[in-house]
């Protein structure tokens, strides 16, 4: 692609042709004043000489330029906002005046399209490439077996070439469109060679094959470049047979010999042509011998260079095709230029050789002239007030150094040694000479200062202050500057009173968060310090220093600790400790905000320091939390609890006759100082000698009620008590009947009579097929499909093996099977139209409901017969879909049947031109495709004054465009019409229509 933009942008400068020299904008780069005029110069010169300015404007290439076939042509096309627009050159372009246009160039040609906007011009360059022919060059005539080549990479512009031939030819795979053909294997005779390309574009040659073999020979080299006069040795082998050679020099035979010896002072192209018997056709190869003339180099034969200045060796004209090298290349800048340019640094002798074919050499000696000062710095950094001096060196040694500015102003009463206090940036230049060598060296002094920073400033971010002991601190200040007048500013955070003028090192940190080089640090409160920030900007510092004070969290012990009875009250005495000072006395009375808990028993009130406590049976986990100093303090302890030994005592139960009840459920081994005293409501329940014991086994025959008591010599003594029934006889369920719709699930329960399964009762329900669809479940759920009939029966541990206790009657309500029947029965159906619906087989017992998803009107409803008038949704004009559904309810029970119909949506065309004498145009009337569904009842039409031109006139609503008999003007009217679809309102719509004669 190549694509050329020629456009200047004038660097933000607004030009005029009434205020040419108009100053800068203030957002103009600085420019030396001499450019800036140059530039406003050059711009009103041409403002005011041209029409057009050349400017930038904004395009996009949409087509690029592209490589197309004879013939052919392709699109060149941009997008850009331009008043118009001129392509050059014009031939071949189809639209010379459009952004887009197609050409059909002959030959490779590089079209320009100028763009014209606001008074600036832009060109855009689009090349474009005609694929070359090809080019087999004059019929051949060789002998059997002979080689040929062709070259077709050498054309204006290739492109993919084939070579086919009808002779039995050898044609190599090409490399980069260089073909060899080889006959060997062809008989005599003669032959077409064809090249084809991509485009289809062919050139042919006449290969003609005579009897006979070739003579193949080598050369001995190939082409050459040499200089006037020089040697040249050419040598032909033969590789088969003798053949006799002949040497032509330009056309011009000179030897029979199969080598010659030459010195041609032109550029010569030499021939040899090797014959023989065996073929009547000579065979050809050729060598071509460019003769340069020597390039033309002068070098003087010394010069003299300053320390370290650069000079140029030589003053020669370079020559096109011709090398240069110099030797050696230290300090030489680029060796490969005519006059090099050399860093003198030393003496030296330096060869230059220039070849084109033809070498020669010259040289040339540089003798160096001391003369140097070397600056130790370059750059200085000082505090803005300091006196720093200026370190120097010369060579030769002198004292004659001549100082200025960065201007080349001279600086008065420079003393030795140099000092100076600058208080901005300054540069100055040392100069000094020898032998008419000047030499110059710059030092840049660097004046730093630091902004003024305020007072450290504590950010606590977890709470309020003060700071507490693991709270993250943000420590900051908000120095007022500007970043950019110190752009080497760093810091360096460090901690203690006896590292104030030390830096901490990596390390040395305590607990910051964030990297010590920032200007506000993070930090985790662990004690009280001096926290301190080295501000460094180049030779400036300065301390900015705070005070931390950390409130410690102090640790709460709590007392007593002694073992206590369960139930047992008494009062909590905090101690509170300093964890970094253990020594300090604390008063419980100086921490607010205290709260207590337990997880046994209870503590009141828990907000105050020394609470009442309550226990439970077990050991009381006591945790205490409050504020000290706005900072909070912890404690936790365990007061161990004289625990009874475990008792458990059975649920209310049932048991049957003869059966026997364990009164305490988890085994008791040590009795921690308890005693158990066991009682009963009965005598006759075998409690009798186990009145002490820990887990007694009874045996009651009726209800009985049995208490314990655990008494401790120290503690308050526990009451429990259980009743235990004794299971008589199951009872009977009265009769149970169940009901629903085909299809639901229904629940099953016997759960709201409280039947009395007995200890370990399990019930199962049984139908009349034997299936148990649950066992062991007062209560379950089934799917009806047909009425069912369940035996109930119940097995407890007191049964001898199940007994029925009672039966459920489960009846199925059936759905109503119903189907849509539609009369007509179409693909589709037009909007409005009416679709007589009916259910099939109806039932006068059942209720039937029609919905439809479009909200169409039915006639009747509900009804197992109705009318749908078709309904679009009217949001696709050419199908909609409507789902009609009919719900058939039986008694609560119902089923759901839908019909689909796909409907022609009414639509209603409002013309808007009316063209009376035409034969397709000649009556206006409102258009519809609704099947003749759609009624206009109401056309009325008014001129642009508001008078009424017609008032349904007629009965098939049309206008022929004439008022009062009379021809009606070409001009725009106003109309109003009113349509009705089926089982829809009324629907008025206006327009205009305009009257074309």
């Amino acid at each position: 692609m190549l694509i050329n933009i020629y456009t200047m942008r004038i660097p933000e400068i607004e030009l005029s042709n009434k205020n040419c020299l108009k100053q800068p904008s203030v957002n103009m780069k600085l420019l030396p004043i001499k450019t800036i005029y140059k530039y406003l110069a050059f711009f009103c010169f041409m403002a005011f000489s041209n029409n057009y300015l050349i400017g930038q404007i904004d395009f996009e290439i949409l087509s690029e330029g592209t490589d197309i076939c004879l013939g052919d042509s392709t699109l060149l096309s941009i997008d850009a906002s331009v008043d118009s627009v001129q392509w050059s050159p014009t031939a071949g372009v189809s639209m010379p005046n459009s952004l887009a246009t197609f050409v059909s160039p002959t030959q490779n040609t590089n079209y320009f399209a100028t763009l014209f906007s606001d008074g600036m011009t832009t060109n855009v360059s689009f090349q474009i490439n005609v694929f070359s022919a090809p080019d087999l060059g004059n019929d051949i005539t060789v002998c059997e077996g002979d080689i040929l080549n062709f070259d077709l990479s050498e054309l204006t512009n290739p492109t993919d070439y084939t070579l086919t031939s009808n002779g039995s030819f050898i044609i190599n795979e090409p490399t980069a469109n260089v073909f060899i053909v080889s006959t060997n294997g062809s008989a005599a005779g003669t032959f077409d060679l064809i090249a084809n390309s991509i485009c289809g574009q062919t050139d042919t040659i006449q290969v003609t094959i005579l009897d006979g073999t070739p003579s193949f020979f080598t050369l001995n080299t190939e082409d050459l470049v040499v200089c006037p006069g020089d040697e040249v040795n050419l040598v032909a082998t033969a590789q088969n047979g003798n053949p006799s050679f002949e040497w032509f020099a330009n056309g011009v035979s000179i030897s029979t010999s199969n080598s010659i010896v030459e010195n041609p002072t032109t550029t010569t192209t030499y021939v040899v042509a090797a014959s023989s018997a065996a073929c009547a056709v000579p065979t050809l190869d050729s060598i071509l011998v460019t003769v340069n003339n020597p390039p033309a180099i002068a070098l003087p034969e010394t010069v003299n260079g300053c320390e370290n200045s650069i000079i140029e060796l030589g003053n020669n004209i370079a020559q096109a095709g011709t090398t240069y090298s110099w030797l050696p290349t230290d300090n030489i800048i680029d060796p490969t230029v005519v006059n090099a340019e050399l860093l003198v640094v030393e003496d030296g002798t330096y060869i230059l050789t220039a070849s084109n074919g033809c070498t020669i050499q010259d040289t040339i000696d540089v003798v160096l002239i001391p003369n140097s000062i070397d600056i130790t710095e370059d750059t200085l950094f000082i505090c803005k007030g300091d006196t720093t001096g200026i370190d120097f060196s010369t060579n030769p040694p002198k004292d004659e150094v001549i100082w200025t500015n960065i201007d080349g102003v001279p600086l008065a009463n420079v003393g030795n040694p140099f000092t100076t206090s600058p208080l901005d940036v300054v540069s100055f230049i040392g100069t000094v000479e020898n032998n008419g060598c000047t030499f110059s060296d710059t030092i840049t002094i660097q004046v730093d200062s630091l902004p003024v920073f305020p007072e450290l400033e504590l950010i606590e971010l977890d709470m309020m202050a003060p700071i507490c002991e693991g709270d993250t601190v943000l420590l900051q200040d908000d120095p007022i500057f500007a970043p950019n007048l110190y752009p080497n500013l760093t810091f360096q955070w460090f901690t203690g009173e006896d590292t104030l003028n030390v830096p901490a090192l990596p390390g040395q940190l305590d607990g910051f968060l964030t990297p010590d080089s920032l200007l506000q640090v993070l930090f985790i409160g662990s004690m009280s310090m001096q926290y301190n920030r080295l501000n460094i900007n180049g030779a400036c510092t300065s301390f900015s220093t705070i005070d931390v004070e950390v409130i410690p969290i102090l640790e709460i012990e709590i007392d007593p600790l002694d073992e206590v009875c369960p139930g047992e009250s008494f009062t909590l005495f905090p101690t509170p400790i300093d964890p970094n000072d253990p020594t300090r006395d604390i008063d419980p009375n100086d921490l607010e905000e205290w709260s207590w808990s337990t997880n046994s028993g209870s503590i009141e009130p828990t907000d105050v320091p020394e609470p009442l406590l309550t226990v439970g049976q077990d050991d009381a986990f006591i945790s205490v939390n409050a504020m000290y100093m706005e900072c909070p303090a912890m404690g936790m302890a365990t007061i161990p609890v004289i625990s009874p030994p475990p008792l458990v005592l059975p649920a209310a139960t049932t048991i049957c006759p003869g059966g026997t009840v364990n009164l305490n459920t988890i085994p008791v081994g040590d009795l921690n100082g308890y005693t158990f005293t066991w009682t009963s409501s009965s005598n006759t329940d075998g409690l009798a000698g186990q009145e002490n014991s820990a887990n007694p086994v009874v045996f009651p025959i009726v209800q009985t009620t049995y208490t314990v008591m655990l008494t401790h010599p120290e503690c308050a003594d526990i009451f429990q008590e259980v009743t235990i029934d004794v299971f008589d006889a199951l009872g009977s369920l009265p009769e149970l009947n169940f009901g629903g719709c085909e299809g639901e699930e229904l629940p099953i329960s016997i759960d709201d009579l409280n039947f009395d399964l007995g200890p370990g009762g399990q019930i199962t329900w049984t139908d009349q097929t034997g299936n148990a669809p649950t066992q062991f479940e007062t209560s379950f759920s089934i799917i009806l499909n047909q009425d069912i009939s369940y035996v109930i029966t119940v097995e407890n541990n007191c049964t001898n093996g199940p007994q029925v206790v009672g039966t459920a009657q489960v009846s199925v309500q059936q759905r109503p099977e119903i189907e849509i029947i539609c009369d007509p029965v179409l693909d589709e159906y037009a909007e409005g139209s009416e679709i007589t619906l009916a259910v099939n087989p109806p039932d006068p017992n059942v209720t039937y409901t029609w919905s439809s998803e479009n909200e169409g009107d039915f006639s009747a409803n509900p009804s197992p017969t109705t009318v749908y008038f078709a309904t679009s949704t009217g949001q696709d004009l050419d199908r909609d879909f409507d789902n009609v559904t009919v719900i058939a309810d039986n008694n609560g029970c119902s089923s759901t049947e839908e019909k689909g119909f796909i409907i022609v949506p009414a639509n209603v065309m409002l013309p808007n031109i009316f063209t009376p004498g035409l034969a397709d145009n000649s009556v206006f009337r409102i258009r519809t495709n609704g099947d003749g569904l759609v009624n206009i009842t109401n056309l009325q039409i008014y001129d642009r004054w508001g008078n009424k031109v017609y008032d349904n006139d007629n009965v098939a609503q049309e206008w022929d465009g004439m008022i009062d008999g009379e021809p009606a003007p070409s001009d725009v009217y106003i109309y109003t019409v009113t349509y009705q679809i089926p089982g829809q309102d009324p629907i008025t719509n206006s327009s205009d229509l305009t009257l074309l004669r």
